[in-house]
């Protein structure tokens, strides 16, 4: 049994209990605005250009044996061709929406991913996808995203810190990209540990068939859930999904009784509050001017003249607060690290221009999350 992955990243401390390696999984159904794995977006193995790495010396292109790249009048920039790569082929683009090295999602239009149109001229129809390119190149500016495994492999390379994982109550996590993306390879990981006997947590943003997302889940011992919006509208327009199944697969996890964790990833002015232009009007700098709120208690949770600013959080409070199986919350603070990863992929990603929530406001935001769930609530 094979799959394809991005990394496996050791000594994970925020991905489960314990010290943990996570395996992020390559492809996902959803494109959220704020994705800080890009680089997981595509099913297939893609190249990856840092603009900022090219050196310009055409050893990419003398190793392409297809013609597919040609060196223009100066670095910065990948130039993606009209032809795309085939559907599904594994290749720059491959992925429904994922676009390419240099290429608007899905546009198949020629366009530079720097601020002038030279560099290197890519044109996907003539890629192979042998990637000799990338490693022909001296400054790392191409290189390969994405890498097909066994699950012979993965457990392998993971239980290589088996020692460390029994001294901390630690394990292995699977995340992404979405692993039920890949459904008969992640469950086959989950039983190889299983029968490793290391401590199991599948990531996931529940995007999946039912029946196949509980017979996988069920292999896991401990989820860990994400929740983005209850507004079916904002939630396909900041995801691309609509969010009915998601949240039918989480109260499927609570008639399975399988624990899990849910995780809310919070961006000021997107799924904070209500609709399209969430929140409060104030999103300039940290918004440390917040009013204090006790972390462990449920702290003042009025509005202060804003209106309903937290509108979403409350609702998933509230839709968390019947489920016996959802142990903790946690409330992940938005970062801009995936806005430094997308050019390497899309020269078109657009920066959002979300603010990171300061700690004023996550404790309360996590005080009005605590209030409508009953739930231990934290956040980072």
């Amino acid at each position: 049994m094979e799959g394809i992955i991005s990394n496996i990243q050791r000594f994970s401390i925020h991905d489960g209990p314990g010290v943990r390696s996570t395996v992020f999984f390559k492809g996902c159904p959803l494109r959220c605005l704020w994705c800080h794995n890009p680089e997981t977006y595509a099913f297939g193995c893609e190249l990856r250009y840092n603009a900022a790495k090219c050196i310009g010396c055409g050893a990419c292109v003398a190793a392409c044996r297809t013609g597919a790249l040609s060196l223009c009048a100066a670095t910065g920039a990948l130039s993606a061709g009209a032809e795309g790569g085939a559907a599904g082929g594994g290749g720059v683009g491959s992925a429904a929406g994922s676009g390419g090295v240099g290429s608007a999602a899905g546009s198949g239009e020629e366009d530079a991913a720097g601020s002038d149109d030279t560099g290197i001229a890519y044109d996907k129809g003539k890629c192979t996808f042998c990637y000799s390119c990338a490693g022909a190149c001296p400054g790392k500016a191409l290189s390969l995203s994405g890498r097909r495994v066994s699950v012979a492999g993965v457990v392998g390379e993971v239980m290589e810190d088996e020692t460390m994982y029994r001294r901390t109550g630690g394990g292995v996590t699977l995340s992404g990209g979405e692993p039920t993306a890949q459904p008969e390879f992640c469950a086959a990981l989950l039983d190889a540990f299983r029968a490793s006997g290391v401590h199991t947590c599948l990531d996931t943003c529940g995007y999946c068939k039912t029946d196949t997302f509980i017979r996988i889940a069920s292999k896991a011992d401990m989820i860990l859930y994400d929740i983005k919006h209850m507004d079916p509208g904002e939630h396909m327009r900041l995801t691309g999904a609509p969010n009915d199944l998601i949240i039918a697969n989480l109260r499927a996890l609570e008639s399975a009784g399988i624990a899990t964790e849910v995780r809310v990833p919070v961006v000021p002015g997107f799924n904070d509050g209500n609709g399209k232009g969430d929140g409060d009007g104030d999103r300039n700098g940290e918004r440390n001017d917040v009013g204090n709120c006790e972390g462990n208690g449920v702290g003042d949770v009025n509005d202060n003249g804003d209106g309903d600013s937290y509108g979403n959080l409350r609702r998933i409070g509230e839709l968390l607060a019947p489920l016996g199986c959802v142990g903790a919350i946690v409330l992940l603070g938005y970062h801009a690290l995936g806005q430094s990863k997308i050019y390497d992929f899309d020269k078109n990603g657009a920066d959002i221009g979300a603010v990171a929530p300061g700690r004023a406001e996550l404790e309360r935001m996590s005080a009005i999350v605590r209030a409508a769930s009953g739930k231990p609530v934290s956040y980072r």
